[in-house]
């Protein structure tokens, strides 16, 4: 009579033991109320500086690989929306009864999309004062230091003499 032996076969049945194991879950995501308070800080900056007309600060609110489209083209990258916002503002002489409302907000891991409008009175320069509307999403990234920039905002302008 020839007994084998079978060595291999309880190092094999721990190995498939091992492998049908539940795999561990996945680590929370980040708290969405606390990325929305830090979006709507950030908003608050953005908001600040098209106030002040300052194009620098507005455009240190997006990453710098950002990318801001509109139905005027495409700019990318911070150098390129801080010039053309710096430009813009050149031309305006005041804003005035400005709004914002979100209407949606989505967390995602380290990105949050937030879709809204914002509404304001603008003067430019020997010009009559103008009521503006945008329509926006945003999508917010965290970047490595922590800061939700904006990475990608797609926006839609309407303009109406102001009464």
């Amino acid at each position: 009579m020839h007994v084998r032996r079978l060595t291999g076969l309880p190092l094999a049945i721990a190995t498939l033991a091992a492998c049908s194991q539940p795999a561990a879950p996945p680590p929370p995501g980040p708290d969405p109320a606390a990325v929305r308070a830090a979006v709507d800080s950030q908003f608050g900056k953005l908001s600040a500086a098209y106030r002040a007309l300052d194009g620098s600060a507005f455009a240190a609110v997006y990453a710098t690989d950002a990318v801001s489209s509109s139905p005027n083209g495409a700019l990318t990258g911070r150098p390129a929306i801080e010039a053309v916002m710096k430009k813009n503002f050149a031309n305006v002489v005041s804003t005035a009864n400005d709004s914002a409302t979100t209407e949606d907000f989505v967390v995602a891991g380290d990105r949050a999309v937030q879709a809204g409008h914002v509404t304001w009175t603008e003067t430019d320069k020997g010009k009559k004062p103008m009521r503006m509307r945008v329509d926006f999403v945003f999508t917010w990234r965290k970047d490595a230091d922590g800061v939700w920039r904006i990475q990608r905002d797609l926006d839609y302008q309407t303009t109406t003499p102001a009464k």
